[in-house]
């Protein structure tokens, strides 16, 4: 099998263009790039720009906000050619901006949500209720006793006898195997007593809203006005909610690629000498790419491509297969 030729590549630029050098370096695929360090190590006075990649971490930080509002971020076409820093601090403002909105979307949506289940809890209550055929306001709104309405477990009904002597009265409205739903009423002086009585029997109170009044039957109908009414507003939340989504996934998305794109360019500059006011890549070709990978710079300025062979550098071995790692 014939030896593959390769040349030795440096790619010398003014450090005004770097970042255009480093984005058209960064699409090559049949280059192998050799690390600043081994060149600059050598030479008294000559830096690398081996650094802390500054785009990664609010990179990682769009995604990590992105995956908690259970957005799907896709990728999308970036063309830009510089690194701009100032990004990082506008993008970090935004996303602190765009998290909190919706942050106070999700705990409205969860208020209602809410309410709409002790709402619904109440309903299915007071429809029991109406066996006593009693109004709520003359139930709840006594002076001298207090009346809670709710559920205890089917093993506590059992245990309620060893409390008979207890100042307490318990009706039953309805009973199945597992539970049983009725209200137990007490005096003022025995409200805390008899609270503790229910407690220690796991008995789940179930809270009237203040704005029912009246009879059961219109208590019902003001429940269910204001369940329907809660649920108009839940609706309401959601599709604002759901609108922010759409551009913040949209936004995300192409800041995650810009962010992406940067970080990419950044992380290329493991690959630089540092002249002062001018820089250099050095790396390996194979002869039959050498012209192409001139064509790719060929219309920058001040940008010169020197291919030599292979041993014209002794510090540098040509690599025995191809290795793009910079990817």
């Amino acid at each position: 099998m014939a030896k593959v030729k390769m040349k030795l590549v440096n790619i010398i630029s003014d450090l005004e263009h770097l970042d255009e050098v480093l984005f058209r370096f960064i699409k090559l695929d049949n280059f192998h790039p050799e690390l600043s360090s081994k060149i600059a190590s050598s030479v008294h006075g000559l830096t690398t720009m081996k650094d802390e990649n500054p785009y990664i971490k609010v990179r990682e930080h769009i995604r990590d906000v992105g995956k908690s509002m259970g957005l799907n971020i896709t990728p999308v076409l970036v063309e830009s050619t510089s690194c701009d820093i100032n990004k990082i601090s506008e993008y970090g403002a935004y996303i602190e901006e765009t998290q909190g909105r919706y942050n106070k979307l999700c705990e409205h949506v969860k208020e209602i949500e809410q309410l709409v289940r002790e709402d619904e809890a109440a309903l299915v209550q007071v429809k029991k209720i109406e066996s006593l055929d009693v109004s709520l306001d003359d139930l709840f709104s006594c002076k001298y006793i207090v009346a809670r309405v709710g559920i205890l477990p089917s093993d506590s009904m059992e245990k309620l006898k060893y409390h008979y002597k207890r100042p307490f009265i318990w009706n039953s409205f309805t009973e199945d195997r597992m539970s049983s739903t009725g209200i137990y009423i007490t005096t003022n002086a025995n409200e805390r007593e008899v609270d503790n009585i229910f407690a220690s029997l796991f008995f789940e109170r179930t809270h009237i809203p203040d704005f029912v009044h009246g009879t059961p039957e219109r208590a019902k109908e003001n429940l269910q006005e204001e369940i329907n009414s809660l649920k108009k507003s839940l609706q309401k939340l959601k599709n604002q909610k759901e609108d922010l989504l759409g551009n913040i996934r949209d936004s995300y998305s192409a800041m995650t690629s810009e962010l992406e794109n940067s970080a990419r360019i950044f992380e290329a500059r493991k690959y630089v000498v540092d002249f002062g006011e001018r820089v250099s890549i050095t790396g390996f070709i194979h002869e039959k790419d050498a012209l192409a990978l001139c064509d790719t710079f060929r219309d920058l300025q001040k940008v010169e491509i020197e291919i030599l062979p292979p041993d014209a550098d002794v510090r540098l071995s040509p690599p025995k297969k191809l290795n793009f790692n910079w990817k």
